[in-house]
């Protein structure tokens, strides 16, 4: 527990003057619109009230359910998920808005142990970046957009967060402003999942109500190199595809691999066809050089070659299947005549 903070209870932020302005004042006539933060503006956070509570068993696992209401009429429910001789949790939360048109903002603070001096990191397109120390000049530090994967480490533990659906994160329990007016030497270890807002300025009434679901799993951890992290996450970032056999034929087999992808702390990061080649875009994880090897499965290529992001080959393509990626480089491959076997 923070002083301000508690792990998993939500928190409501809204200007105490319950203005938009008092935030920031919109003038489009100054050469820089940025100058327009008020670095002073004063915020109020309320903490949620907890209004049921219980446990069950569900799945296989043994599930433990808070509800809280905010004091904008909005409700928060939480669910923990522990699976037997997984030290992970499995966390979803369904926020139901009241629809409040006034400013505020509503987040789900994950409290750290005081461990020394704390980082973050998250991954970006192309890119797993460590906070403020890797981010371009006047970049947004009040909040930053993730992927799938966050993570606080401390000097002995860290929690790394994997999520499939929520790309906005604040750090530290610092105010939103500009990057100028923070003080990053004043941020603690929270992490707050930022799960709505109504602070921007808009030609409409921000007044919608309903549910919005997300889903997080929660990694605690030694301290460890981020690769090492990251990769912990991965099985938790995407939903595994399902193909449903509809009968089509005597089934073979019940299951089979497209291609092998093997290489030490390397994603796939997306697949797409152009034409009758696949372009491949893989990320090295790794602060050092990996090898990335490829192996026929299901399908079949001619010829392999390096490529831009958008498909263009880098080299003349030749029949190679091992290619060297630098440290957390992100390179496409296109495989050129590609056939599925037997066809």
């Amino acid at each position: 527990t923070d002083q301000d903070y508690s792990f998993g209870v939500p928190i409501l932020e809204r200007p105490k003057s319950g203005v938009r302005s008092e935030i920031m004042k919109l003038d489009f006539t100054q050469f820089e619109p940025a100058d327009g933060w008020n670095p002073e503006w004063k915020r109020v956070e309320l903490k949620g009230v907890l209004v049921e509570s219980g446990s069950q068993d569900e799945d296989g696992a043994v599930c433990h359910m808070q509800k809280f209401l905010m004091d904008n009429g909005d409700t928060v429910t939480v669910h923990y998920r522990l699976y037997f001789g997984d030290p992970s949790v499995d966390l979803s939360v369904v926020l139901n808005s009241a629809g409040d048109p006034a400013p505020y903002s509503l987040g789900l603070p994950f409290v750290s142990i005081s461990d020394g001096s704390g980082s973050w990191h998250f991954d970006t397109a192309g890119a797993v970046v460590r906070f403020d120390q890797e981010q371009l000049p006047n970049a947004c530090r009040h909040y930053v957009t993730s992927q799938h994967f966050v993570r606080h480490q401390g000097q002995t533990r860290g929690l790394t967060i994997a999520s499939q659906n929520l790309a906005l994160w604040r750090f530290g329990a610092l105010p939103m402003n500009y990057s100028a007016n923070l003080n990053l030497s004043q941020m603690r270890p929270v992490t707050m999942a930022w799960l709505s807002n109504n602070y921007w300025e808009v030609n409409f009434l921000a007044n919608q109500r309903g549910e919005t679901r997300y889903r997080m799993r929660l990694i605690p951890h030694v301290a460890e190199e981020v690769e090492d992290s990251h990769s912990r996450s991965l099985s938790y970032m995407v939903e595994p595809a399902v193909f449903a056999y509809r009968e089509l034929g005597d089934l073979k087999q019940e299951s089979e691999s497209l291609l092998e992808f093997t290489g030490s702390d390397c994603k796939l990061e997306s697949l797409t066809r152009h034409g009758s080649d696949l372009l491949l875009v893989v990320q090295n994880l790794n602060s050092s050089e990996s090898e990335l090897t490829l192996v026929p499965g299901v399908l079949r290529w001619e010829r392999s070659s390096l490529a831009r992001l958008d498909g263009t080959p880098i080299n003349d393509p030749k029949d190679n299947n091992t290619f060297k990626l630098g440290s957390r480089e992100l390179v496409a491959v296109r495989l050129f005549g590609c056939s599925e076997c037997g066809s």
